[in-house]
């Protein structure tokens, strides 16, 4: 039987370092949570393990909490995770009266385009032509040239 035991405990051992490298070397944060929800059971069944190996049932309530944890923990970050690699771009605002009476020449923010680069930033050609690097990305008013 200690055959049994030693061979389960194993192939535990090698599930968790491979899941492991997952954790690690995960491409995204999506193939982490997954990673890390399924170390998490591998920890789970070894609690088992070890409690049926040692007929010790007080890592039973253990086990449980660990399990309703590692759900509502799965179900927030599944809810609330940010995707990888997206750039949200906003829409142009609609125009005021004042900045409207200027003429389409003087508007800015009606047709901009925005390039995205290698690091992952919105440069837009407004913001390139204002020559200034602490007003990049900025959507104010005041920003524009606007009173």
């Amino acid at each position: 039987m200690m055959v049994v035991w030693i061979a389960a405990a194993a192939m535990l051992l090698a599930a968790a370092a491979i899941t492991m490298v997952r954790v690690l070397a995960g491409p995204n944060t999506l193939d982490r949570l997954v990673a890390l929800d399924t170390l998490i059971a591998l920890s789970m069944c070894s609690l088992a393990g070890w409690a049926a190996y040692s007929l010790d049932s007080t890592v039973v309530p253990g086990v449980v909490a660990l399990a309703l944890l590692s759900f509502v923990g799965s179900a927030a970050i599944a809810r609330f995770r940010v995707r990888d690699n997206v750039v949200r771009v906003l829409p142009p605002r609609e125009e005021t009266s004042y900045a409207s009476s200027l003429g389409p020449d003087t508007v800015a923010g009606t047709d901009v385009d925005v390039d995205i680069t290698a690091a992952g930033h919105a440069d837009s050609a407004l913001d390139e032509a204002d020559g200034d690097p602490e007003k990049k990305n900025r959507n104010t008013e005041t920003d524009r040239g606007r009173p």
